[in-house]
């Protein structure tokens, strides 16, 4: 077993090997250099691009799920020492609202720059690297929104959410695996930041 993880344990990330077994050509795949077979807009773009809005849905999947729990965990706790729920909090509350807008503002940002893609494509022009870089940017961004979503529902259910078994332990879990994932990671802001600036970029990360 190679995927013995803290997060994300279902996906099943596993090494196959297969020895002495004949793959006829056409079955198989060179990722990053294997030219599509397929027309259509959605084998117009790059698999790495398409990996990252991937990436980035799981994460705003997990990300939706965090301020759903604690909202309805808000209203029925009432920490030790206090007399008030904990909605009742502003600091709870305060932290509530900027989970939800980091949240939406990523996603925002996704299908933005992923329509913006799709419609050149679908005009059949290839897309721009600045367009590409920034999918990868929206992707990335959309990751530290979920991710600042799930924190801070972790955060302000205090000890409830530290079970096993709780529904915000597994998110919590979960959003921090996929942030150590290669297609959202410190690069993607590092290329955009380039793309913008009208600096040429690796072909290897588009």
């Amino acid at each position: 077993m190679t995927w013995d993880v803290s997060g994300l344990c279902a996906t099943g990330s596993h090494d196959v090997v297969a020895s002495d077994v004949f793959v006829p050509h056409g079955y198989g795949y060179q990722l990053g250099t294997a030219r599509p077979v397929h027309e259509g807009p959605l084998y117009g773009y790059s698999v790495l691009g398409l990996l990252s809005v991937a990436v980035a849905g799981v994460a705003l999947g997990i990300g939706r799920g965090a301020p759903d729990d604690f909202r309805l965990l808000a209203g029925a706790k009432t920490p030790t020492g206090r007399r008030k729920a904990l909605a009742e909090w502003s600091i709870a509350q305060a932290r509530y609202a900027e989970a939800e807008g980091a949240l939406r503002s990523g996603r925002a940002f996704l299908i933005e720059a992923v329509e913006g893609v799709w419609q050149t494509l679908v005009r059949g022009e290839r897309p721009s690297d600045a367009q590409r870089a920034m999918v990868r940017l929206a992707a990335s961004t959309a990751v530290v929104g979920a991710t600042k979503a799930v924190d801070a529902a972790y955060d302000l259910a205090g000890g409830s959410a530290i079970y096993s078994d709780h529904t915000l332990q597994r998110r919590f879990r979960d959003i921090h695996t996929l942030t150590a994932h290669v297609m959202i990671g410190q690069s993607s802001f590092e290329a955009a930041g380039r793309a913008l600036l009208g600096l040429p970029l690796s072909p290897g990360f588009l």
